[in-house]
């Protein structure tokens, strides 16, 4: 131990000018995050703080735990510290112990601090926050410590991260130029695979300094992540996970007519056109709600031509008292010019989530800064964002949850959009809250809007929420998934392009 602490002292004397930086650009993070937050953008703090980039935290990181493992260099066999009685294991120690206290406390240290700032108890997100320095360490810290062990100083690890980069960008461009888009998402044995070779390359370099045998495993590894991309099948939406609902359907969907448009045609988005199909879903129990996931479409007309879409991500909820909304796709515009020379027959898959709504909290907002209960610290911004709701969640959060608001009882400054036919709407937002990812600050930042539909399926955003404006909150509970299959026959594809209708 006593190695271990000599080691520690000496890096930290001769990188103290890194250590100093790398904690101060912490702390001016925090601070640029905070008051970000709390405050609207303007000119003069968007020169202090916008311009100020949030990548240069953990560049110093990088720049720390290079010259830490460079004190005592891994490449070459002719070292000053190998004459000395080090014990590789004890050398490691030294350097792990180097990147703990003055990368993984300091973030610690702030991130506990942000916390008391937001008004939450940090000892409550304790075990959060020790699973963010962990994340941290896997996800970014291995990997750098196994580049540095295997360069020789900082011009060849500089060198090594450049070819990286470029790595990183050949590939990407790769795949966009053969069209193929599956990228898919870094599981659990891809991150095994990649974490194990970073710790066989130091556990190498620090025992033997294979040095060519360590490059060759990085070489190799990079090499194979390259080729993941075209190895791995097509990532598809899991139709299984929606079985065909039979009936009592937990509800049926019908398309609503749509008024003829009043313009020739919508604006094209990289030559296609956005189509909205207007459904009701009826039969939605009471105290239950539906939330379209993806919809799969498939168009005929009278002449054989046929066109199928993939399976798309959709958002659309249906409550008892609610029950139209829109649903979208695209089509490219030559093959819609085809399509609307005459009648089309559309067949939809409609693939759904079943929610029972549980634990209903009645919610007036108190001020522009409050407590959302049991969900985040929120403010009211200033105008001109009247309307929204700026929220940071914690670490620990709920998995679903769902806010809605009367349109008449906003208690916002009303816009001279804002219809007297839409106050009796119900606007509703449902959010979800997946893994918590390595993030230098502790929370998610959340932005709250809530939007409703009327009984033809338009959809309108809620005049707001401000002080005064009461909430319900609930905390949504899966009943079950499922799909169902409708038709549509002898429509005119011109009445449901986007824009046709006046929002």
């Amino acid at each position: 131990m006593k190695q271990v602490w000599t080691i520690f002292r000496k890096d930290a004397r001769h990188h103290w000018p890194e250590i100093v930086v790398s904690i101060a650009l912490l702390a001016v993070y925090a601070w640029k995050d905070t008051y970000d937050w709390k405050h609207p953008v303007r000119l003069t703090t968007y020169i202090l703080t916008e311009l100020w980039s949030p990548s240069l935290v953990p560049l110093s990181w990088l720049l720390l735990i290079t010259r830490g493992i460079h004190g005592e260099s891994l490449v070459g066999n002719r070292q000053f510290w190998i004459t000395r009685p080090y014990d590789w294991r004890k050398l490691a120690s030294a350097k792990i112990l180097f990147t703990l206290t003055f990368i993984n406390l300091p973030l610690f240290a702030m991130q506990v601090s942000l916390l008391a700032i937001a008004g939450f108890r940090p000892m409550a997100y304790l075990p959060q926050l020790l699973w963010i320095q962990v994340l941290w360490i896997l996800a970014l810290f291995v990997g750098i410590a196994a580049l540095a062990a295997v360069t020789a100083n900082l011009v060849q690890m500089l060198l090594a991260i450049f070819l990286l980069v470029l790595y990183v960008i050949c590939i990407a461009t790769l795949m966009e130029v053969i069209s193929k888009p599956n990228s898919p998402s870094l599981d659990w044995r891809l991150g095994i695979l990649i974490l194990g070779t970073f710790v066989a390359v130091l556990f190498l370099q620090y025992s033997r300094r294979k040095t060519i045998v360590s490059r060759s495993l990085i070489i190799g590894l990079f090499g194979l992540l390259g080729l993941v991309p075209w190895l791995t099948p097509k990532q598809t939406f899991d139709v299984e996970e929606y079985p065909l609902a039979h009936d009592p359907f937990p509800a049926r969907f019908s398309l609503l007519p749509r008024q003829p448009p009043k313009q020739s045609n919508s604006a094209p988005y990289n030559d296609t056109v956005v189509m909205r199909f207007p459904l009701s879903a009826v039969g939605v129990t009471s105290g239950s709600f539906l939330e379209v996931n993806e919809i799969l479409v498939t168009l005929t007309n009278a002449l054989g031509l046929r066109w199928d879409s993939d399976w798309l991500s959709q958002a659309a909820l249906y409550f008892p008292d609610q029950n139209s909304a829109e649903v979208s796709f695209q089509l490219k515009r030559k093959l819609f010019d085809r399509f609307k020379t005459g009648p089309v027959n559309a067949h939809v898959v409609v693939a759904f989530t079943h929610y029972a709504d549980r634990d209903t909290l009645q919610f007036v907002v108190p001020g522009n800064r409050f407590f959302l209960p049991s969900l985040a610290t929120c403010l009211v911004p200033e105008k001109p964002y009247w309307g929204q709701l700026k929220c940071r969640v914690p670490p620990r959060r709920p998995t679903v949850v769902l806010i809605s608001s009367k349109f008449d009882a906003s208690t916002c400054p009303q816009s001279s959009e804002y219809l007297p036919g839409r106050a009796s709407l119900v606007g509703h937002t449902l959010l979800r809250f997946g893994t918590f990812v390595p993030s230098i600050i502790p929370f998610t930042d959340l932005g709250i809007y809530l939007s409703g539909s009327d009984e033809s399926g338009n959809s309108y955003s809620h005049p707001g929420i401000c002080p005064g404006t009461p909430l319900a909150l609930s905390h949504p509970a899966e009943i079950g998934r499922n799909r169902v299959e409708v038709d549509f026959e002898n429509l005119s594809l011109a009445e449901y392009e986007a824009g046709t209708r006046k929002q």
